[in-house]
């Protein structure tokens, strides 16, 4: 995955499809983007200089709640993010469960969540 700047947008490229491959089968490119813009906006908040969320979604002219979600979701535990590039994340783990739920810091605490059970050695 490479991130790629310009001005003040990032933007991730899968390698799948910057090459036009197709994505895995069952994988869902809703939830995909929303962990990418989730990424790209702490990106771009632990870039700015900014000292809150506040502060930025305000410079940034988005809304402080949605800012406050994707930086949650952009601490997503790695097998997470890897299970839905993968298209077999668990069927719990949709976009709108990502949006709505207080996600636990602990990544064990989100694999339960998510009914992946102990993980820890993924």
């Amino acid at each position: 995955m490479a991130r790629v700047r310009k001005g003040h947008d990032i933007r991730l490229i899968v390698p799948a499809a910057a090459q036009g491959l197709t994505p895995p089968a069952g994988r869902y490119e809703p939830l995909v983007r929303l962990l990418a813009e989730a990424l790209a906006t702490r990106e771009q908040l632990t870039g700015s200089g900014t000292r809150s969320v506040e502060q930025f979604a305000t410079e940034a002219g988005a809304c402080r709640k949605r800012v406050a979600q994707l930086i949650r979701i952009s601490y997503l535990s790695p097998t997470l993010v890897k299970l839905a590039l993968a298209g077999e994340q668990p069927a719990a783990m949709t976009r709108r469960a990502l949006l709505d739920t207080e996600l636990p810091m602990a990544w064990a605490d989100q694999h339960r969540l998510f009914g992946l059970g102990n993980t820890a050695s993924r």
